[in-house]
């Protein structure tokens, strides 16, 4: 069985197959093949995270872009499964995350998804516990920097995508912001393929 440490090698051109109800639901199908585009490694000063995703992207829709991130803390781990949902420059993506004075993301914030019908509906995402992080050392193997971080979840409807990360790089006058959606997955939901 997959562990955690099976992605420690994975890198750029490897193929991740996914299986979960997301992936059926967007691609009408059982499981699909995924290309590693990036890496992209986030990593707290002081050493209590370590977040690790991979840009997937599929010849089935090449406007789509997941991540798949895993999340540790400690000896603990997670794995997400992320769509980029908003980008932009901070001075129009920003908007809707940042608080007033542009020096944070904000403890909750709003947007409207569709639901299962297509329709407009107005979701509530609260911060989780941890907050923001500010400075987190960031790297995908061209860029390297720092960045501010911050997750997010819903209880409203939202299709089967709950959680919330938020990235932000620059200032509040110049910068990115980009917002992945997605929901938790387990190792049992990907198979990860050496090229």
């Amino acid at each position: 069985m997959l562990t955690v440490t099976d992605f420690s090698g994975f890198r750029k051109g490897g193929i991740v197959t996914l299986s979960t109800q997301q992936i059926i639901e967007d691609f009408n199908t059982l499981s699909v093949d995924f290309e590693i585009k990036d890496v992209r490694e986030y990593n707290e000063p002081n050493g209590s995270l370590d977040y690790t995703g991979y840009l997937l992207h599929t010849h089935l829709d090449a406007d789509l872009m997941y991540m798949l991130m895993v999340r540790r803390v400690g000896d603990d781990f997670d794995m997400l499964l992320y769509y980029l949902d908003i980008e932009g420059d901070v001075s129009e993506a920003g908007e809707v995350v940042l608080s007033d004075d542009g020096e944070n993301f904000k403890n909750r914030f709003e947007t409207v998804l569709e639901d299962a019908d297509g329709n407009p509906q107005e979701v509530t995402w609260d911060q989780k516990g941890a907050g923001t992080f500010f400075g987190v050392n960031y790297s995908d193997g061209e860029d390297e920097g720092t960045k501010t971080i911050s997750e997010y979840f819903t209880n409203d409807e939202c299709g089967n995508n709950p959680h919330a990360f938020l990235e932000w790089s620059g200032t509040s006058e110049q910068g990115w912001v980009e917002m992945w959606m997605g929901h938790e997955v387990s190792l049992t939901d990907v198979t990860l393929f050496n090229t």
